[in-house]
């Protein structure tokens, strides 16, 4: 069934033409087997996860420069970091690889908790339909949400990084630790929202990314939130597959953010291991959000 609190294990076993294509999914490969005209490619058993993380990538990318190694005192805590992009198009992803690798070994650190899977892969897509999605341990990305080309702006900089941040964040919060139903998607999205912020600043020190959020999220919640017609961040009803689609809005994304840092400052957390960290760990023995914040 595809609700969020759902999660079940699965494990793929793919048929691909023998062209040039590469079989991506959410776990490493365990076996290859090849034909004369097709290769059948199965990936090991994946940690339990709702059904709308699950993923498969075949096509014809390339990733051979552009792999980092976590540091040292990270190792087996935190996972290699590949970008997968067209061919020809490897050079415009090093601002997401230095982001996605110092946004990862940050989190681990201050959430006390370790990658939940062995490896990560960013796959930047030709004609991908959305921004990007968080497909656990195999994220997938428009090419202008993870390249940065030679004539990028600051500002495409910043996009790309605060993509790539926001992203890999919903591998502890989404992924890791889910809501049980849409109505509380803001945990979600808030989470990753604020949390994207400490990814930025792991990756690029010299950017005063705070001050960035206050207009980039804190303003936004709160334009959004003075028209009469915005809705809760805590959503009283979500039945129908339109009201799910509109539950993702500014108030989840902004305001949900815009809360959660609210109380990091009001708790004296924001310069040491919160907010989140207790949070998410008396959270995620259930997996569940609930469980965190009822603790």
């Amino acid at each position: 069934l595809d609700e969020p609190a759902m999660k079940a294990k699965f494990q793929l076993t793919v048929r691909s033409p023998m062209d040039g294509s590469i079989v991506l999914s959410n776990m490493p490969v365990d076996q290859h087997f090849y034909g004369d005209q097709t290769m059948v490619v199965s990936f090991q058993e994946s940690v339990p996860m709702s059904t709308y993380l699950l993923t498969l990538v075949v096509g014809k990318f390339e990733a051979t420069e552009m792999v980092l190694n976590p540091p040292a005192d990270l190792a087996g805590r935190s996972p290699v970091v590949k970008v997968y992009t067209a061919y020809g198009n490897q050079k415009q992803a090093a601002v997401a690889l230095r982001t996605a690798r110092m946004s990862v070994d940050r989190l681990v650190k201050k959430l006390d908790a370790d990658f939940p899977l062995p490896k990560l892969d960013l796959v930047a897509i030709p004609d991908y339909p959305s921004g990007a999605t968080e497909h656990w341990g195999c994220i997938t990305f428009r090419e202008t949400t993870l390249l940065t080309p030679a004539d990028a702006t600051q500002a495409d900089i910043a996009r790309v990084a605060s993509v790539v941040a926001h992203e890999l964040a919903h591998s502890w919060f989404g992924n890791l630790v889910t809501m049980p139903w849409w109505n509380e998607l803001w945990l979600n999205e808030g989470f990753a929202s604020f949390f994207e912020y400490e990814g930025q600043a792991a990756a690029f020190p010299g950017w005063d990314v705070w001050s960035d959020f206050t207009y980039n999220d804190a303003q936004r919640a709160m334009r959004a939130d003075v028209n009469p017609a915005a809705s809760p961040l805590n959503i009283p009803s979500v039945v129908t597959e339109a009201q799910m689609h509109s539950a993702f809005s500014s108030i989840t994304y902004s305001k949900g953010a815009a809360v959660i840092r609210t109380l990091a400052v009001a708790l004296g957390q924001m310069n040491n291991n919160g907010p989140g960290q207790g949070f998410f760990l008396s959270s995620r023995g259930s997996g569940s959000f609930l469980a965190g914040l009822r603790t």
